[in-house]
């Protein structure tokens, strides 16, 4: 297990795609900040005010604010290195000489889990830079360096949950390019059509027929139903809300996207696993 952790790193750090991707993750952080910043002194100059306009964008803000960035990046190098392993045989070679296929799916695992938290930590520094920047690090004291601490575990864990989902869809597809397109098709899409379908056929057919049955209304609460509650990428942006710590009303969606990125990263990698030992390598 050891060797095939050493393998995937080596051959991670060797993807040009890996200090690209990276790059682009922190540029497109900072540039974030930047719009954050013109958004909220464009708000100030529509009421006559822009001589009054000071940047909230701290440091410290920027830092949770600018990870959002990470995700897309992450999850073009989690579908490239998946599919590539298929596509160069590596994988086949592996599996030829004995490799249980449940060590290599986890090897491949560790790795993405090693991409999210890089991608993560390169966009938080990269969104603090130019947060300092523009005003300054911000108020910073002992319970704020927790809160911040918490909030990028709790985005890490969103993000390989997500990218749990990946993952296993480059085990299923095999092929660098499809797997690509399907994962960013999923990450850009899914929310806009299918979830949104969903939505409509739960809240106008399902809950109708469920309130008119007294006992199955009182035990099925799927009044104003939203699937969107129940997969992991909503909580990539409600996780870096720093206040879910401090505010009542955040408590429900805190313990709810816990435990749906736990259920996503268990349903996934053993869905991943199960698939990966069922067919052939071709």
């Amino acid at each position: 297990m050891l060797k095939l952790i050493k393998s995937d790193f080596y051959k991670l750090f060797r993807m040009k795609s890996f200090y690209i991707c990276g790059v682009l993750a922190a540029i497109f952080a900072g540039i974030g900040i930047l719009a954050l910043d013109a958004m909220d002194k464009m708000q100030y100059a529509l009421y006559g005010l822009e001589d009054m306009f000071t940047s909230q964008c701290t440091g410290i803000y920027s830092l949770t604010m600018g990870v959002g960035s990470a995700t897309l990046f992450t999850t073009i190098i989690v579908s490239m290195f998946t599919a590539s392993e298929f596509r160069f045989g590596t994988i086949k070679n592996i599996a030829s000489r004995g490799v249980n296929r449940a060590w290599i799916y986890f090897s491949k695992y560790i790795v993405t889990i090693f991409v999210s938290v890089a991608y993560t930590l390169v966009c938080a520094l990269a969104a603090f830079i130019v947060g300092c920047c523009l005003a300054g690090v911000g108020d910073f004291d002992r319970n704020i360096f927790l809160d911040i601490l918490e909030v990028l575990g709790l985005f890490i864990l969103a993000q390989i949950a997500m990218q749990s989902i990946f993952q296993m869809m480059g085990f299923i597809i095999r092929s660098t390019g499809w797997t690509i397109g399907a994962n960013i098709a999923i990450f850009a899409f899914l929310r806009n059509m299918v979830l949104d379908f969903i939505d409509m056929a739960v809240n106008n057919w399902l809950a109708p027929a469920v309130a008119s049955v007294d006992w199955l209304s009182s035990w099925l609460k799927i009044e104003n139903f939203s699937s969107n509650n129940y997969w992991p990428f909503p909580y990539l942006s409600q996780f870096t809300n720093m206040d879910i710590f401090h505010m009542d009303f955040f408590y429900p969606i805190l313990t709810r996207g816990l435990i749906v990125c736990a259920v996503y990263i268990i349903v996934t990698t053993a869905i991943g696993i199960w698939t990966f030992q069922k067919r052939d390598i071709d």
